[in-house]
């Protein structure tokens, strides 16, 4: 039959899983907002620092199972990616400041085309009909 130690898993292999993890987490999030990029998709891509961090944590628990130089070297490289994904999301995502008329002030003077070709500005919107103004941010 043989020695039982024979069949266990060495010490080298010891964290391989979690590396190769890692790794395949921390290229397959870029990878789909490639994709998503390239689909003309515009969401926010709240999967891609999350995939980077998970692919830290699956990389630092390789890190612990084993030490090497190597693993050392891919924690470093995917924590700082992980963390250059969340700062990039979450410095990017904010909206700006709204500008715009507050409630009480009048309207802003503007003048723009209605769809049969006749002008459209802030004079039209004077006298006793209620008005209701849509901005449509459509799909093209």
């Amino acid at each position: 039959m043989g020695n039982p130690s024979e069949f266990a898993p060495g010490r080298r292999s010891a964290g391989r899983i979690y590396l190769w993890l890692g790794l395949v987490l921390a290229v397959l999030g870029p990878a789909l907002y490639v994709g998503q990029l390239m689909a003309q998709r515009l969401i926010v891509p709240w999967y891609l620092p999350v995939l980077g961090t998970l692919a830290a944590v699956s990389v630092l628990i390789a890190l612990v199972k084993r030490f090497s130089v190597w693993r050392f070297l891919a924690a470093g490289l995917v924590v700082l990616m992980a963390s250059g994904q969340w700062f990039l999301l979450l410095s990017w995502s904010k909206l700006p400041e709204y500008d715009g008329p507050r409630v009480g002030q009048p309207f802003p003077a503007f003048t723009s085309v209605l769809s049969d070709g006749t002008t459209f500005d802030r004079a039209s919107l004077q006298g006793n009909q209620a008005t209701v103004l849509v901005f449509f941010r459509g799909r093209w």
